[in-house]
């Protein structure tokens, strides 16, 4: 995956915006438009850190 926590430069910058908006409760689609990447990333770079941290709680 090209957006994730150890990524580096603009992919990094990237995957940390995806975060604070989904931390902020914005929509998927909204936050696809404002960066210019498709629903399917937006949801796999949340659904990818929600699983991390589900299992980092276990």
């Amino acid at each position: 995956m090209k957006y994730h926590e150890n990524a580096t430069g603009a992919d990094k910058l990237v995957y940390n915006r995806i975060i604070e908006q989904v931390d902020a409760g914005v929509s998927v689609a909204a936050i696809a438009r404002e960066l210019n990447i498709t629903r399917k990333t937006v949801y796999a770079v949340r659904d990818r850190r929600n699983q991390t941290q589900n299992e980092a709680i276990k």
